[in-house]
């Protein structure tokens, strides 16, 4: 099976999608990520391919959580017009649904020739139904899908060009970003980047603090252990890690695919912020991408009412976009609006909570999450 018009003939991904009668032979496979050896040599031919298209991502998830892996390609005739990858989420307590990808900031389908986006929702809801989802979701994508669906989430995401080179990027900081990573470089940090066990270890201590103060559960360490075994050791990937002696002060995971890169995870100790180490692992991540040719970075998702966090990735010069996730309900055939947000009760809660139990609650909780 071919993958239709490779990077150079990739359609432009703001043209619209309209319908049109060749679609009606439109058809799906589902293919195993796990043991598909093309998925990734295909996916990475799109200009838009992130870490979470891929195997490795998939692969992290499976081992972590057990989850069931489709990776979807939407082929008219012999040619490839779209690929997706879709996990199967399935819990007793919250319920059987598709979702693209979990635990994934976005992950839009990749289109290399036009198609209708009722087909797509044809498609995906006849998957539904086999499989007895209850929805699925696409995270991304808004382009690719009829102009009715209507989003269930939003979020902020932010890009940043990396193709001027580190000169280019660092005439565009904001002067606080400047003023911060001349005060990191003046500290006793030593900065680092690392694919080690050891730095993951260390990420992990870190990152259980950061999640406590952020009243969120971490995830499991085993997570992290296969991002480790699937991302990091296989040259997809990076920490950077900042010190002052043997103190670990702030520390950021980096991932990459194809063109684009990924900052994924980021912590630090709060009583040490008045050394902008958070600054310095950002900057020096940025440099490191730059020198492994990556053309852009994204900062992930923000909440839309982090306006902290928002600014923080504003400060690099990046360019801010909206982030839509789409929940199709298939007992009422129609788009899902938007839901609650979690109370700030329950982030009190994991505030209080000690970081042994914190860690506890995120191997209970998040198997049933995406």
């Amino acid at each position: 099976m071919t993958v239709a018009a490779q990077t150079a003939n990739t359609e432009a991904p703001d043209q619209a999608i309209g319908d049109d009668p060749s679609d009606v032979q439109l058809e799906l496979y589902p293919a195993d990520l796990l043991s598909d050896p093309d998925w990734d040599k295909n996916v990475l031919a799109h200009p838009n391919t992130t870490t979470f298209h891929t195997s490795h991502w998939t692969r992290v998830l499976h081992k972590t959580y057990g989850h069931k892996t489709f990776g979807l390609r939407f082929v008219r005739g012999d040619q490839t017009v779209a690929m997706l990858p879709m996990m199967e989420v399935k819990s007793p307590i919250t319920g059987r649904r598709g979702i693209a990808m979990p635990f994934s900031d976005f992950c839009e389908p990749l289109k290399f020739q036009s198609f209708g986006s009722d087909s797509l929702v044809q498609k995906l809801s006849g998957l539904s139904r086999e499989r007895r989802w209850r929805y699925f979701e696409i995270r991304g994508g808004r382009l690719q899908l009829p102009p009715n669906a209507a989003p269930s989430e939003r979020y902020y995401g932010h890009r940043l060009s990396l193709t001027g080179g580190v000169e280019e990027v660092e005439s565009h900081l904001a002067p606080s970003v400047r003023r911060a990573i001349r005060k990191a470089k003046l500290s006793d940090l030593t900065v680092a980047i690392s694919t080690t066990s050891d730095a993951v270890r260390d990420f992990y201590r870190l990152h259980t603090q950061t999640r406590k103060r952020h009243g969120v559960p971490p995830q499991p360490f085993s997570f992290f252990r296969h991002i480790h075994q699937e991302i990091l050791s296989r040259g997809l990937g990076f920490i950077v890690i900042a010190k002052m002696a043997r103190k670990l002060l702030a520390a950021a995971v980096f991932f990459h695919a194809g063109r684009t890169g990924l900052f994924k995870f980021g912590a630090s100790d709060q009583n040490y912020l008045r050394l902008r180490a958070n600054n310095i692992v950002m900057w020096e991540g940025i440099q490191h991408l730059i020198q492994l040719g990556v053309q852009s970075l994204q900062f992930g998702r923000t909440d839309i009412d982090n306006a902290g966090l928002r600014r923080f990735k504003l400060g690099w010069g990046a360019k801010e976009e909206l982030i839509e996730y789409f929940k199709f309900d298939i007992a009422s055939h129609n788009w899902a609006g938007c839901g609650t947000r979690p109370s700030h009760i329950i982030n009190g809660l994991f505030r209080a909570l000690p970081l042994t139990a914190n860690r506890f609650a995120g191997a209970l909780i998040y198997p049933h999450l995406d």
